[in-house]
């Protein structure tokens, strides 16, 4: 819950960073911790208004191909969109006069943004899974200093011919954005030195080996 910021009286409005500002922020900070964004993408998803960044970042001293990569992704819905582009003042004039003193223009609205962050790695031999998992697990606790662990996903399918196949893999987390949202300029350096020395772990580890698939985005 978002509680009132003492250093906003109650007749000024509380300003929420704008979905270009905190995306801009994102590939910035991403750039000053050796970090190369590969591939950005905005999705506008009409007609609910909601807005979509995604990018997909490795060590900047990679050379393709990347079979290992760290995808960050965060939305807006239409409200938010509005309220950090307008401002609670003009929000509240849709329903009384502007003379009117609202008691909530001190208090930061009680919201979240969910910022994710996964790893994709090339899909191991469907045996190997539980190997693979149980290294992952330790190089993530030994790189990942806080209780906020990763989940992995291994989806599998049944060929035709009885087989079974990985054909995708990848561990994921998220942070929840409140106070963050309405700070000046608010600071992920943290987040993105965390993603550099996990996948940096990662291929390290020589876990996973091979090439990307044909048809990922994030080739180089």
């Amino acid at each position: 819950m978002a509680e009132p910021n003492g250093e906003h009286s109650a007749d000024e409005a509380v300003r929420m960073i704008t979905y270009e500002d905190l995306a801009n922020l994102l590939l910035d900070q991403a750039e000053e911790v050796g970090l190369e964004p590969l591939d950005v993408s905005h999705l506008v998803e009409w007609p609910a208004g909601r807005r979509t960044f995604t990018m997909y970042c490795v060590p900047e001293d990679w050379d393709p191909p990347f079979d290992i990569v760290a995808e960050l992704r965060f939305s807006y819905e239409a409200m938010d969109v509005a309220l950090s582009h307008y401002g609670q003042e003009e929000l509240c004039a849709m329903y009384h006069d502007p003379g009117v003193p609202c008691p909530h223009l001190g208090i930061p609205p009680d919201l979240t943004i969910v910022l994710e962050v996964k790893y994709q790695f090339q899909p191991p031999d469907v045996y190997s899974v539980p190997e693979v998992t149980g290294e992952l697990r330790r190089l993530f606790r030994q790189h990942i200093p806080h209780d906020n662990q990763p989940e992995m996903k291994f989806e599998v399918s049944s060929l035709p011919d009885a087989s079974l196949q990985v054909h995708q893999a990848y561990a994921y987390y998220w942070w929840e954005l409140r106070e963050e949202l309405f700070e000046e300029e608010p600071d992920f350096t943290d987040v993105f030195r965390e993603i550099h020395a996990v996948i940096d772990a990662i291929k390290a580890s020589g876990l996973i080996e091979g090439h990307p698939r044909e048809d990922e985005p994030f080739r180089g």
